[in-house]
């Protein structure tokens, strides 16, 4: 096997996979070389052979981590997230100090839209390896994505400065979020009331940071104080603050904050009836997880609330069923 390595070191993957075939033929039960022969057989662009190679592995010595973890990685290639995220579940058990398996999960997360998981596992990763720019973009993304811009700038500035291939940030999110960081400076004064918003733009950037953050009733309330103060910010479709207001006002979870999103939802369809992307905005409203207390369990409201949230909806299906 050692030869198969060896081969592999200088870029001979043929001579690599002929190596490592031999040494199976001799016996047939080494996990080593069948995980290296699945590798081997990846970098041909034989995923599904990796795959049955590295399972062959697992069936011999159930507790090896390191195949558990290329398994997974060829799993999450052919898009099967839980499948993979199962198998780096596994060799975490087995490793629990498998910064590599930390890595490739936390980007799972990333992916699904799992951000404290994110963090967790790209924090960990980090923790044991720091070696890899790869976890601090995966960071950096899903700080900004919590609306901790400051925190994610500075790693996505370290992960531009490692500058390896495919860990390297685009430049545009870098100045982004640069921006963002800028703006969340600001924020703690303006929920003060020691500060207010420069303009527009920034009045709906801090509500969108405490959004992204939890705060939905701060949103809620910088959004109305936006639209009071600009008109217009309400009335940009395209950009959706008013339906993200809606949002963050429901999740508040208090009868003033649905009181604001039902207004903000009925003139949202208003402005929308007739526009190119009415379909594909109202289809999204029946599914948007963010609005399920109004929709699908509206009769879990208070009952004065009810029947206004039963007409938006039955509007949005008629508006729907009417194309």
């Amino acid at each position: 096997m050692g030869v198969g390595i060896a081969l592999h070191a200088i870029g001979d993957s043929d001579g690599a996979i002929a190596a490592y075939r031999e040494a199976l033929r001799l016996n047939p039960a080494l996990p080593n070389a069948l995980v290296n022969l699945g590798n081997a057989l990846a970098a041909k662009e034989d995923p599904e052979g990796a795959i049955a190679l590295y399972r062959e592995a697992i069936r011999i010595r159930p507790d090896d981590a390191n195949a558990r973890r290329n398994l997974g990685v060829r799993l999450m290639e052919k898009g099967d997230i839980q499948g993979a995220t199962a198998e780096w579940h596994e060799a975490l058990r087995i490793e629990p100090d498998f910064a590599a398996a930390h890595s490739d999960l936390g980007h799972a997360y990333l992916r699904t839209g799992d951000l404290d998981g994110a963090i967790r596992e790209a924090t960990e990763a980090m923790r044991l390896d720091p070696r890899w720019g790869a976890d601090r973009m995966n960071l950096g993304i899903a700080l900004s994505r919590k609306g901790r811009y400051r925190e994610a700038l500075s790693h996505l500035r370290e992960a531009v400065e490692m500058n390896q291939p495919g860990s390297i940030p685009r430049q545009e999110f870098v100045q982004s979020v640069a921006r963002m960081a800028e703006v969340e400076a600001r924020l703690p004064a303006v929920l003060q009331g020691t500060a207010k918003p420069a303009d527009a733009a920034e009045w709906a950037a801090l509500a969108r940071i405490c959004a992204q953050r939890g705060q939905h009733a701060d949103a809620a309330r910088l959004y109305a104080e936006g639209f009071a103060a600009h008109p217009r910010l309400a009335d940009d479709l395209e950009a959706g603050h008013r339906y993200d207001a809606a949002c963050a006002a429901v999740r508040s979870g208090v009868p003033e904050g649905r009181r604001r999103a039902l207004a903000w939802l009925t003139a949202d369809l208003a402005a929308r009836t007739g526009s190119a992307d009415a379909d594909a905005a109202l289809v999204h409203w029946r599914k948007d997880p963010d609005l399920a207390s109004v929709r699908d369990r509206i009769d879990g409201l208070p009952e004065a609330e009810r029947d206004g949230w039963r007409k938006l909806w039955a509007d949005v299906n008629a508006a729907l069923q009417e194309k």
